[in-house]
């Protein structure tokens, strides 16, 4: 083969990589995409989660995991051309403004993704001509290695010829034990048949992950794209970004809860915070507008919160409520509440402060168990959800004693 043939052939076969990896992303966002599990009454709630879909890909794209920010705009799109547009009360005149603001929405998402195709075809052609050139300095070193090997070879059994003559020169009974050669080609590693994307190495019980990988690198979805960087502080022993969160966070939500606690009122809140260099960090309490009740929390108006979180560029790290007379668990109402957050984000955090029994405890929902279960159901309200496998506690959250944080109380 030629170089003109040579170099036709290596175009073609970035091509196929690039086109493949699109192929596999664009499948990922799909699924995760219509496994969202949204079932809401209000059209503005979807809006609100295309928002977040939105801000969240902001913060990836701004930490340079391109593949998430590709998969979190697909979602927001597919938020408005599919679920909003099946909603009953999308064609409802009262629903004109949100769904103009989320048709809005849907159009900055696309277009945003038309840009990252084109940067992800790029980046993806980089790293096949790495992997290719990778291959073929593989497959020159093997082509010389063997030349070497069968060279020490020839070496060998000439000495080994040589030793015996002059042992039967002097009339020694010797025994010549000639050299170990390498000459077992079994023994040399095989050139790759097909070009595969290297997999960097991951936590114990992490799958491949990734538009190359078989298994996800989060077990939230059956699919996640893979990080385009690597968190500098690595990922916590489930396989998640490390989530930071300030110590004083707990008390200074207990403490402006204890009106609405000392009358058996609930209080929630939203957990602030940005992303960088692959870990998360709290780094605002918002409390929005709301009512409580002895066994329920509401969110009355959504906008302030979303207006000031999108001035400072924060994404929703999750929510924290109190119980002001149960233990610390989630109810179903809650399960409901932070699957809408981790299908945004799968390290969101659901802190719960149980007031009476003095005791704070940070749950998310299990994957891939307690998420396809909650996302199934239809439900709204108190409903029974008798399985105690649906939550469990955090493991990926650092409390950080040092940490700054802001609060903002909107109510």
């Amino acid at each position: 083969m030629d170089g003109g043939d040579s170099a036709s052939a290596e175009s073609e076969e970035i091509k196929k990589i690039v086109n493949t990896k699109m192929k596999r992303l664009r499948e990922l966002a799909d699924k995760a995409a219509k496994d969202l599990g949204l079932h809401y009454e209000s059209l503005n709630v979807y809006k609100q989660s295309m928002s977040r879909c939105m801000l969240n890909g902001s913060a990836e794209y701004a930490d340079g995991n391109l593949q998430r920010a590709f998969m979190l705009y697909y979602r927001a799109a597919i938020i408005y051309l599919e679920v909003m547009k099946e909603h009953k009360a999308f064609h409802d005149p009262k629903s004109a403004k949100v769904k103009a603001d989320a048709s809005s929405l849907c159009r900055e998402a696309l277009s945003k993704n038309e840009s990252l195709t084109v940067m992800l075809k790029e980046k993806f052609a980089e790293d096949a001509k790495k992997e290719i050139a990778a291959a073929q300095i593989a497959e020159t070193n093997k082509v010389a290695l063997t030349a070497n090997v069968q060279e020490i070879d020839r070496l060998d059994a000439r000495l080994a010829a040589l030793e015996a003559r002059r042992a039967r020169r002097i009339g020694a009974a010797t025994t010549v034990t000639p050299r170990v050669g390498f000459a077992d080609a079994a023994a040399l590693p095989s050139p790759p048949t097909s070009l595969t994307a290297p997999v960097a190495p991951k936590p114990s019980g992490v799958g491949a992950g990734g538009v190359g990988g078989a298994s996800s690198l989060y077990p939230s979805l059956d699919g996640l794209a893979d990080f385009d960087v690597q968190p500098i502080e690595g990922l916590s022993p489930d396989g998640f970004r490390w989530v930071h969160l300030p110590a004083r966070l707990i008390p200074e939500f207990r403490a402006r809860a204890m009106l609405n606690s000392n009358a058996n009122r609930e209080t929630c809140g939203l957990l602030a915070g940005k992303l960088k260099n692959g870990a998360l960090y709290v780094t605002a309490l918002v409390l929005p507008p709301q009512t409580g009740a002895a066994d329920s929390c509401s969110v009355v108006d959504d906008i302030p919160a979303f207006t000031y979180m999108e001035a400072e560029g924060c994404m929703t790290l999750g929510w924290v409520h109190t119980h002001p007379s149960q233990t610390a668990f989630l109810s179903s109402v809650d399960l409901h509440t932070s699957c809408m957050y981790q299908t945004m984000l799968h390290e969101a955090i659901a802190i719960v402060c149980s007031v009476k029994y003095n005791d704070d405890q940070i749950f998310r929902l299990t994957t891939p168990h307690g998420m396809r279960v909650i996302s199934s159901c239809q439900q709204s309200g108190f409903h029974p959800h008798k399985d105690t496998s649906l939550f469990e506690r955090c493991s990926h959250v650092k409390i950080d004693p040092d940490a700054p944080l802001e609060i903002k109380d909107l109510r």
